[in-house]
């Protein structure tokens, strides 16, 4: 519904600076969550099982699965 072409799309006209992802603030989360978890914190639990749901084959899904096992008396 665009009245002029002009204006449609500008962005694909602007330089883009693709930067690296940088996921250590995630990372220190996740580690910090294991630790709180691992102390009995439920709101880290919560964190770790959410992860779990919704990541479970990823090295940090299976990390949090090993501890909640482990927390739990079954790892």
């Amino acid at each position: 519904g665009w009245a002029t072409d002009d204006l449609k799309y500008y962005w694909e006209k602007q330089p883009v600076k693709v930067v690296p992802r940088d996921l250590s603030y995630s990372n220190k989360g996740f580690d910090e969550a294991i630790e709180m978890a691992r102390s009995g914190n439920p709101h880290a639990r919560h964190h770790l099982e959410r992860f779990i749901r919704r990541v479970p084959d990823s090295p940090e899904g299976q990390r949090a699965a090993r501890l909640l096992g482990e927390i739990d008396g079954q790892g």
